[in-house]
């Protein structure tokens, strides 16, 4: 099994980078498609190089507007009979954002340290002017972070543990060709969703969605119970009562029509979301169970991978109902708590 002390050793600054019609190739074997951004090539942790250069693109038609949007993804490495995990990601809807949480995400996307070594990089980088950190951390974060790429760690994890994984970009986000983007709003958002498992996955799937992520996998939900078996929801960004400017959020009413089993993961230190709505949201999904991460943020799929595969795994392999009591002590700790 490759870890990151062997798969960091592969790296040589010194090598050089020979380019192809379709692919820019390092000599140290590793391929990115040429659809990347040029930034690829400065990524240095070795989880997020490696899964780069699995990423994909894969024609997907819409109905709402008659497109067909070359759509960026991260296929499977192994196929089995079980139903496929499928793993969307966060996304901005709007460019005001945490800026601690834009510095942990940058030192873990560029740099390859230890803890030990970030905790004292975030030291040198608090030193620093922050409108030239800010500048040059937009400059990279936007390409990157609301993508696949956000499963860097937690994806490789749960291909060992044996699951038949997808990492699909949300339509406006990511890596696919935009230039001929439809109105991107949620509606188009469903609709490419749909049309990519019609067409390449065909089967009830475990649909993982983190932040606002975990929206579009509710609505997603809600109209094509057909293609989802579960739902997993990390940090789920999805009430109006969400901090900062995620408050202009209009409220997520269709919880009733979520009929799946759910999981429901929340870092106990997220910043972000409160979590009081965490408890909120198991009380109002029929058939939600829910799960904390200690000493985590917002996004634990990055700052916990060990966990969260955990935690999935625990939750696909076992076969239990929900407890109806339980559900009922939650919403008087909701009730409380307002």
């Amino acid at each position: 099994m490759l870890t990151s002390t062997t798969i960091s050793a592969s790296f040589s600054s010194s090598m050089g980078i020979f380019k192809t019609s379709n692919w820019r190739l390092r000599a140290s074997m590793e391929v990115f498609p040429s659809f990347l951004p040029k930034e690829v090539d400065k990524i240095k942790d070795p989880f997020a190089r490696k899964l780069a250069s699995r990423i994909q693109r894969l024609p997907v038609e819409l109905t709402s507007s008659n497109d067909c949007i070359m759509s960026s993804c991260v296929k499977p490495i192994i196929e089995t009979s079980a139903n496929p995990l499928v793993l969307l990601h966060g996304f901005d809807r709007y460019t005001t954002i945490d800026f601690k949480y834009v510095q942990f995400n940058f030192l873990g996307m560029f740099t390859h340290f230890s803890e030990v070594a970030i905790s004292r990089e975030r030291e040198i980088l608090a030193l620093l002017e922050p409108i030239l950190l800010f500048i040059y951390v937009v400059e990279y974060f936007f390409s990157f972070s609301s993508s696949c790429l956000e499963w860097r760690y937690t994806l490789p994890l749960l291909e060992q543990a044996g699951f038949e994984t997808w990492a699909i970009d949300i339509l406006g986000w990511g890596f696919s060709n935009l230039e001929k983007l439809p109105l991107c709003n949620v509606d188009s958002k469903r609709d490419h969703l749909y049309q990519f498992w019609k067409s390449y996955i065909g089967r009830p799937m475990l649909l993982v969605g983190p932040s606002l992520g975990a929206a579009v996998a509710i609505d997603f939900a809600v109209n094509h119970p057909e293609a989802v078996d579960k739902l997993i929801l990390i940090d789920a960004s999805v009430y109006a009562e969400g901090t900062g400017n995620l408050s202009k959020l209009p409220k997520f009413v269709a919880y009733a029509g979520v009929m799946q089993k759910t999981l429901i993961i929340w870092g106990e230190d997220d910043q972000i979301i409160d979590s009081k709505l965490a408890v909120q949201l198991h009380c109002e999904l029929p058939n939600a169970i829910i799960r904390q991460i200690p000493a985590c943020g917002h996004i634990p799929h990055v700052e916990k991978p060990d966990a969260v595969m955990k935690l999935i795994k625990d939750f696909i392999m076992t076969k239990s109902t929900v407890p109806l009591v339980r559900k009922q002590e939650e919403k008087e700790l909701v009730r409380q708590l307002e």
